[in-house]
């Protein structure tokens, strides 16, 4: 098994996140219409945790007054 460094665990960490995010932003967009940049820059201070959670959630969602409910209600 090759040697992993911190620098390297955590440079993995930030691609997961990065391209979660990524992919978050695409289905909301496609779910919500244009999401406004005040709303991805919420969207990107959340936890992988919520993100995830968010991405459950975005199934139900069908306007961007969804999405921002669901940010105002679940931003802790």
């Amino acid at each position: 098994m090759p040697y992993v460094t911190s620098i390297e665990r955590h440079a993995e960490q930030r691609g997961l996140e990065r391209g979660s995010t990524r992919i978050l932003m695409r289905v909301l967009s496609r779910v919500c219409g244009d999401v406004p940049e005040e709303v991805q820059s919420k969207i990107e201070a959340l936890s992988l945790e919520q993100r995830e959670t968010l991405g459950e959630s975005a199934i139900d969602f069908r306007s961007l007054d969804d999405l921002k409910n669901w940010l105002t209600n679940n931003n802790s």
